[in-house]
């Protein structure tokens, strides 16, 4: 009997210190938490709970990654780096940064997006136009009504709003670019549903 707990003894020495041999080992929480894949502050932060469990530290101040790992795992514990990603989840959102990156270059060669200073540019040339044509009607309007029926005078003012709607359109050059061709289909789009053409020639 006292053998066999001789025996029994040594192989838990050999497994204990096969252990030990094969473990990963971190200095300090700073290697640890690169190990766990997340920040100090949440090994720390774990410490502090003081779960039996928990492997903490050794004497000399080391830490078991293997037995922190399994540790972790059982009880669920998820890294709280700054992205919350392990070191699998970065290069994943690294990979789909990427792969952003190259869709939005792709995207601009083929013309289907645009600086948006010239976006502003082009929208305030039309718009500008649009108030120009407006505030001078006053001039060039009421001579034009002045002594009429009012069949006549409506016909008039109506030919002078369509002139003055008609700088809010684009213009052929817009069929040459991507971009400005998806808007122009679409205020198109607008100016027929209010009866004012499609404006394709306005400008």
């Amino acid at each position: 009997m006292a053998d066999e707990r001789a025996g029994e003894q040594g192989e838990l020495a050999d497994l204990v210190g096969a252990e030990t041999r094969l473990a990963i080992w971190a200095k300090n929480q700073v290697e640890l938490a690169k190990h766990l894949g997340c920040d100090r502050k949440s090994i720390s932060r774990w410490l502090k709970e003081k779960d039996p469990e928990c492997p903490g530290a050794m004497p000399d101040g080391r830490y078991n990654v293997t037995l922190w790992k399994l540790w972790t795992e059982k009880k669920g514990k998820k890294p709280s780096n700054r992205l919350g990603m392990d070191k699998g989840g970065l290069e994943l959102e690294k990979l789909r940064l990427q792969n952003e990156k190259l869709e939005l270059e792709n995207r601009i060669k083929r013309g289907e997006l645009m600086d948006i200073d010239e976006v502003c540019g082009v929208l305030s040339d039309m718009v500008s136009g649009f108030v120009k044509v407006v505030r001078g009607r006053k001039h060039s309007l009421a001579p034009q009504v002045i002594g009429v029926g009012v069949p006549e005078a409506t016909k008039r003012i109506d030919r002078s709003d369509r002139e003055a709607l008609n700088e809010l359109a684009l213009g052929d050059w817009t069929q040459k670019k991507t971009f400005w061709s998806s808007v122009s289909a679409a205020l198109s789009v607008q100016r027929k549903r209010h009866n004012l053409g499609d404006g394709l020639n306005a400008m």
